[in-house]
C-alpha cells in the first residue's frame, strides 16, 4: 500500500514536472518569437534611421548649395552694379569734359 502511495506521489510529481517543462518550453518559444520580432523591428528602425539621416544630409547639402548660389548671385549683382556705377560716372565725366572743351 505504501509503495502504491509512493508510486502515485511520483506520478503526480512527474506530471507536475512535465507541466512545468511544457510551460517553460512555451515561454521559451514565446520569448524566441518576441526576440525575432524585435530584431526585425530594430533592423527596420535602423534602416529608417539611416534613410532619414541620409535625407537630412542631402537636404543640408542642398541648402548649402542654394546658399552658395545665392551668395554668388548677390556678389555678381554687386559687381554688375559697381561696373554700371563706374560706367555711368565715366560717361558723366566724359560728357562734362566734352562740354568744357566746346
Amino acid at each position: 500500500m505504501e509503495a502504491r502511495r509512493d508510486l502515485l506521489k511520483c506520478q503526480r510529481t512527474e506530471q507536475e514536472l512535465i507541466h512545468e517543462l511544457d510551460d517553460a518550453h512555451a515561454l521559451l518559444t514565446t520569448k524566441e518569437g518576441d526576440c525575432t520580432r524585435l530584431a526585425k523591428e530594430l533592423g527596420a528602425a535602423q534602416v529608417r534611421e539611416a534613410q532619414a539621416e541620409a535625407k537630412c544630409v542631402q537636404e543640408m547639402r542642398k541648402a548649402q548649395q542654394q546658399h552658395e548660389l545665392k551668395q554668388a548671385t548677390q556678389d555678381q549683382e554687386v559687381r554688375i552694379k559697381d561696373t554700371e556705377d563706374v560706367m555711368l560716372f565715366n560717361r558723366h565725366t566724359d560728357e562734362q569734359e566734352v562740354r568744357l572743351n566746346n
